[in-house]
């Protein structure tokens, strides 16, 4: 595996304007970032270790892993054999997340900090979760008493039994399946380049977020915080690791096989459902890559959503358009589809596709009240159809799509 650079945003903006009202003449000012480390209350690193412990929503991973849900904290200084990990966070689905709070005034701290996260993870990837959940123990929790276990933090567990949560969290430390979050103050020439270190560990399948955070004071009290996602990673899947005894061997993915899903880009989230996939079909990961692999040509991606696999075109200037979602059951999901069209005022457009798309697969489009909501279910019911039975018909949709985004197209041109 080896790991593909997703930029960021523009590098160019400006520091956020404070209006004082809008209904008579007021004030306004730039505010002023923080200066780190320089005034009288002490903005350090650990003023930042600990400003996103206790604000875990200033943490932009949906934006670097989709199908990430909310963030849980859950220690400060988590002891690994390789050091003391900043900070560590779960989901309610049992994802790990590990963050390092740095700034950036030293640039020869900027390499060392992504060579340190890594080694935190590939130090955590030898634990059981009864180890995870012992080093969390031994972790600081500022201003509060220690969870009796990780479980125990989801206030809503949601559809994770306490079992399969332990089995999540256990089979991602199996596979080094962690997301890395390097988090700073302020941008750096070059700092981009962070990500290449990733090369040098293929075997370890963690996703790289590098996050600008830098925090304004506002004029009576109180802080603007303005996260920004800089750099993140995707995986490149060539295999995945098995930590037997301290020792990493790399094997072939058993959700891709095949000289053709080599080199496929994929994410945690991704991953994660794919293997949901798997344990409803096991043919249904593969027919997912071959479709996509075929249809690639007419810009046609795969991505993690919440809960789901997201079939999308890309057009001119990055506009996506909805083709196709799989929920975690294995079913078509169709009912985004008509909304980036409907705001285009071509809603016509979309619901001819969702009408060529039941044909395939044996169906009908259920019309709401709203056309803008209608979607594809079986025949004479409000159920919707498996995405297997779609995929059954790959070169069929894919001149559907050919067609319909030719259609988008002349629509985006005008």
């Amino acid at each position: 595996m080896s790991k593909g650079k997703i930029p960021g945003h523009g590098r160019q903006h400006t520091p956020p304007l404070f209006i004082s009202r809008l209904d008579e003449p007021g004030t306004a000012r730039v505010l002023d970032p923080i200066g780190f480390g320089q005034d009288s209350i002490h903005h350090d690193e650990s003023w930042l270790q600990r400003l996103i412990f206790e604000y875990p929503q200033v943490i932009p991973a949906n934006e670097i892993e989709p199908g990430f849900g909310r963030l849980i904290p859950v220690c400060l200084e988590l002891p690994t054999p390789a050091g003391f990990v900043d900070n560590l966070y779960i989901t309610p689905s049992g994802d790990l997340i590990i963050a390092e709070c740095k700034l950036w005034r030293n640039p020869q701290s900027r390499r060392e900090v992504v060579a340190q996260i890594i080694d935190y993870a590939q130090a955590m990837a030898n634990w059981t979760f009864e180890e995870l959940e012992d080093a969390a123990e031994k972790g600081t929790i500022p201003g509060g008493e220690k969870p009796s276990s990780l479980y125990s933090l989801i206030e809503e567990p949601g559809e994770l039994s306490e079992a399969d949560f332990v089995d999540a969290i256990t089979r991602n430390l199996r596979l080094g399946r962690i997301l890395l979050l390097v988090i700073g103050d302020g941008i750096r020439e070059g700092v981009e380049s962070l990500a290449g270190f990733l090369q040098l560990h293929a075997g370890f399948h963690f996703t790289l977020g590098i996050i600008e955070m830098p925090v304004f004071s506002l004029p009576n009290e109180g802080y603007v915080v303005n996260p920004r996602v800089l750099v993140r990673t995707v995986n490149i899947e060539r295999g995945i690791v098995r930590v037997i005894e301290g020792n990493a061997f790399i094997e072939a993915s058993s959700l891709r096989t095949g000289p053709d899903r080599v080199g496929t880009r994929t994410s945690i989230s991704q991953d994660r459902l794919l293997e949901i996939l798997a344990s409803v079909d096991p043919e249904l990961p593969d027919a997912v890559y071959s479709f996509v692999d075929k249809a690639s040509e007419f810009g046609v991606v795969l991505e993690a959503a919440p809960k789901s696999l997201q079939i999308r075109w890309r057009g001119p200037d990055d506009t996506v358009f909805a083709l196709a979602g799989i929920n975690e059951n294995g079913e078509l999901l169709t009912y985004n589809i008509n909304w980036r069209p409907d705001s285009l005022g071509h809603i016509d457009l979309s619901n001819h596709y969702l009408e060529q798309i039941a044909e395939l697969v044996g169906g009908e489009v259920r019309k709401t009240s709203h056309p803008g909501q209608w979607y594809v279910v079986l025949k004479g019911t409000k159920q919707q159809p498996l995405m297997m039975t779609l995929l059954q018909h790959q070169a069929e949709w894919i001149a559907i799509i050919e067609d319909y985004t030719q259609k988008l197209m002349a629509v985006l041109s005008e």
